[in-house]
């Protein structure tokens, strides 16, 4: 079976919904449009937490799915790196300092498996809360990776990508390594 490969993001106004299911206290300016089949490589919202004068900020941020680390030389390699297993990221060079630093929620209503038929052709199958329209956050990791063909100055120096977390599965019908999730 293959890794989860895509999102479901119907929400007509996912920036409020974010805000207000996971008590967002900051988000970017950019409007953020829904999207049923969110692909690696693509952009994806994520939430992290930053300590700030002694205060804890949830901030709204936009990411690359496909987790570059700092020291690759090409991002390229965030296209193999969209999933990270759970219990190894503290181990792995790719994964370790980002699970040390810089955990994140990625917020979806859904996603897709796709589960191989008897004839050899793949079925997706939509995996949601109890609620299709629920909002759903999976455990995730961020990195930003520096291009080294733009100026130490540019304002898009640096990449932010990101990966989701997989743990062992409960229930393998669809899928071996399902998303560490939360539900608000």
């Amino acid at each position: 079976m293959k890794q989860c490969t895509s999102e479901h993001v119907p929400f007509t106004d996912y920036k409020a919904a974010i805000r207000d299911a996971f008590s967002v206290d900051e988000t970017f300016q950019d409007e953020l449009k829904p999207s049923w089949n969110v692909a690696p490589m693509q952009g994806i919202p994520f939430v992290s937490e930053q300590l700030r004068e002694g205060e804890l900020v949830r901030r709204l941020e936009m990411a690359r799915w496909g987790l570059v680390p700092v020291w690759s030389k090409d991002p390229k390699v965030g296209a193999r790196m969209i999933n990270a297993r759970s219990e190894t990221v503290t181990e792995k060079p790719s994964f370790r300092t980002a699970a040390a630093k810089r955990r994140a929620l990625i917020p979806a209503n859904g996603y897709y498996e796709w589960q191989k038929n008897e004839d050899g052709m793949k079925t997706p199958h939509y995996l949601h809360g109890e609620d299709e329209d629920q909002l759903l956050g999976f455990a995730g990791l961020y990195e930003f990776w520096p291009d080294p063909t733009k100026a130490e100055d540019a304002d898009d120096k640096w990449l932010v990508t990101a990966t989701i977390l997989t743990r062992a599965a409960h229930d393998a019908r669809t899928h071996s390594r399902p998303d560490a999730g939360h539900h608000p």
